[in-house]
């Protein structure tokens, strides 16, 4: 685009979404590109008012804040919720470390490890997966934290629509995209605070955030 605009005057902008910035987990060189790119486009977009400033302070770069969208017509309340004595968490989200779905089966086992008629969900796929099969089983959760792979879009929506809370533990996500599908499908969400959330989350009428802690996460 940088290369396109300056032989061809086609102006470009950018919207940025990468939490490795956050992370410091971008190379020099790729800082250095990076800089160059921002500071010759004709608009920056950030998806959440933390990650902007982050922005602006780490490029010194005007950055604008546009979320995510959300397709509410696809993303809706459950019109039939089927009756259920259990009470269900979600979290839906890649398997890998940077979501920390240790952390949530932890905080879990913690609070409703002996409690009757509650189950926690993690709908998703990635390495991560026999590591977690392995905490759940060192924490005797088998019949009480199930995680489900291979599942489309659909299904993902429907178990939203079915369970009673989602819960997301990644330590920053620069956005969080499926804490609004969430919320679109009528659900409460609990939440680590930093980065989109904070911007996501205004009030307790539709979330709690919490910090990036095992106490804090099963507080909440």
């Amino acid at each position: 685009a940088l290369w396109l605009k300056q032989k061809y005057q086609i102006p470009y902008l950018v919207t940025e979404h990468s939490s490795r910035f956050v992370e410091k987990a971008v190379s020099p060189l790729k800082l250095k590109i990076a800089q160059k790119v921002f500071s010759h486009s004709n608009a920056n977009i950030a998806v959440s008012k933390d990650f902007r400033d982050f922005l602006q302070k780490q490029f010194k770069t005007e950055f604008f804040y546009i979320p995510n969208l959300v397709n509410t017509d696809f993303f809706t309340p459950s019109l039939s919720k089927k009756e259920s004595k259990e009470y269900v968490f979600l979290n839906v989200g890649f398997l890998v470390k940077d979501k920390r779905q240790d952390i949530l089966i932890q905080a879990f086992g913690q609070v409703f490890g002996e409690q009757e008629n509650v189950r926690l969900l993690i709908a998703g796929d990635g390495p991560d997966y026999p590591d977690l099969l392995n905490l759940i089983k060192k924490l005797n959760l088998e019949s009480k934290v199930q995680v489900l792979q291979n599942q489309s879009r659909a299904q993902i929506r429907d178990l939203m629509q079915q369970a009673d809370s989602f819960v997301l533990s990644s330590p920053y996500e620069t956005f969080g995209v499926v804490l609004i599908e969430a919320l679109s499908c009528g659900l409460p969400v609990v939440s680590v605070r930093y980065g989109g959330p904070s911007t996501i989350v205004q009030n307790e009428k539709i979330g709690l955030l919490c910090d990036f802690q095992v106490e804090s996460l099963a507080q909440s």
